[in-house]
């Protein structure tokens, strides 16, 4: 059930109870079919039999009729021509051994038999199978025994084979359980299809890109949700917007007196003091940079086009090498995917730094694995456990709380690189190297 969507779920429910609620009718209305057809057999012989216990002259008639007949055969006692034996009296039980008990049809003849007045000492009710008689429907043989002893007997024929009724009421079944049904999952796919509109737009929201409103559809409900839903993307965009106007702000108001102090403090004479308090600048101002970078990065890539991103990776690389950074350009493989350029550099730029800087040298590599570019950074350090990962990950995350700011960082590289990563629509990870890292910026590639 957990897999299944909302709409799959509520069409289940609805068909299980359909299921079971259409057995138990199904199971009823056969049950009271079967008495009711039981009834109606047994009751015209059972009228019969009543009438031969109170008119016993006329079973005398009878008889006697059927005795002289019997003589005019030679003896031969002959059945009557009539396709059902005529009730008459007989010493001994009537039911053959060869037939089956009829336990219900019994309580039905005797309930006759009491509504008439007629006291009797037994009633015997047999079914006899299409086997041992002509035609294809059972015979029943019923039997009475009145007070004096003697029987009365008659056959009948048995009540009609359930099949044919089985069969329409299934069918019937059917046709309720559609018609209930078929309304029910057109309704959930609607629902259904309203819900998954919503949630595409919910995945597709970065709060920068201004994207069009989810057109409200399906029930009240559905659509009060969409609606709210529309007003709360509203609001967190105009307050990303609030926040970027701010930090604009804060930008322009900090990076003035960190300017004004750095002169101040190349004008110190003292040599070693001078440099002390511009080292404390510079490294104030690093850090109020790598903030407001990493603040921006929750606004999408606004230049993102196809590029092929080999060339991107192999200038990346050689600006580090510029720098004297001990950096080994590994596989590349001409890769395209849509990527805002400057973003995407500032994301291996910060992959290079933090592994030279924790780890040694390391080796840039870029494939393109299932439809994927993986744009890798590899190092051969003493590698990350599980949750020193999870802790690089984390916006202000330091692995050595011992590091000083000078030596490492402000927790916020990789922080950096997982923003711009998710902003164009990938992912970083964070794999094992055997033995070192292996940093990699997934994103989806262009075919």
């Amino acid at each position: 059930m957990k897999r299944l969507t909302l709409a799959g779920q509520v069409a289940l429910i609805v068909a299980l109870a359909i299921f079971v609620v259409q057995f138990f009718n199904l199971a009823l209305a056969i049950d009271h079919r079967r008495d009711l057809a039981l009834t109606q057999s047994v009751a015209p012989a059972a009228q019969r039999l009543i009438f031969a216990a109170e008119r016993p002259e006329i079973l005398e008639r009878r008889q006697e009729r059927r005795e002289r007949r019997a003589r005019r055969h030679g003896g031969r006692d002959g059945e009557p021509r009539d396709r059902f034996l005529r009730p008459r009296a007989v010493p001994d039980d009537p039911v053959p051994g060869n037939a089956r008990r009829l336990v219900a049809g019994e309580r039905v003849l005797q309930s006759r038999f009491d509504e008439a007045g007629i006291p009797t000492l037994s009633t015997k009710v047999g079914v006899l199978e299409p086997q041992f008689q002509r035609g294809h429907r059972q015979i029943l043989v019923f039997g009475v025994q009145l007070e004096d002893g003697s029987w009365l007997t008659t056959r009948a024929p048995g009540p009609p084979s359930m099949r044919p009724l089985i069969g329409i009421l299934l069918l019937q079944s059917i046709l309720i359980g559609l018609a209930i049904l078929i309304p029910t999952l057109l309704l959930l796919r609607r629902v259904g299809g309203s819900l998954t509109s919503l949630r595409r737009a919910a995945a597709s929201f970065d709060g920068a890109v201004p994207t069009d409103p989810v057109e409200p559809s399906g029930p009240k409900d559905v659509r009060s949700l969409i609606e709210a839903v529309n007003a709360m993307q509203a609001r967190i965009a105009t307050m990303l917007a609030e926040k970027d106007v701010m930090l604009g702000a804060i930008g322009h108001d900090l990076r003035t007196p960190l300017t004004a102090l750095r002169i101040e403090a190349e004008s110190i004479d003292h040599e070693e003091q001078r440099d002390a308090l511009i080292a404390q600048v510079e490294a104030l101002h690093a850090q109020f940079e790598q903030i407001l970078d990493f603040a921006r990065t929750g606004k999408a890539a606004t230049a993102r086009e196809p590029r092929n991103l080999a060339p991107l990776v192999e200038e990346c690389v050689a600006a580090a090498h510029e720098q004297n950074r001990d950096v080994t350009l590994g596989t590349i493989e001409p890769v395209s995917a849509k990527v805002d350029g400057a973003a995407l550099s500032r994301a291996i730029s910060n992959l290079i730094d933090n592994g030279i800087r924790y780890a040694g040298p390391v080796t840039v590599s870029l494939e393109k694995v299932d439809g994927t570019a993986r744009l890798s950074v590899a190092d051969t350090g003493p590698g990350l456990t599980d949750a020193q990962k999870e802790l690089a990950r984390t916006p202000f995350g330091r692995l050595d709380p011992s590091r000083n700011r000078a030596s490492g960082g402000h927790g916020l590289g990789l922080a950096i690189v997982e923003a711009i990563a998710r902003a164009h629509g990938g992912e970083l990870l964070l794999e094992d190297n055997h033995p070192g890292l292996r940093a990699v910026i997934a994103l989806p590639a262009l075919d």
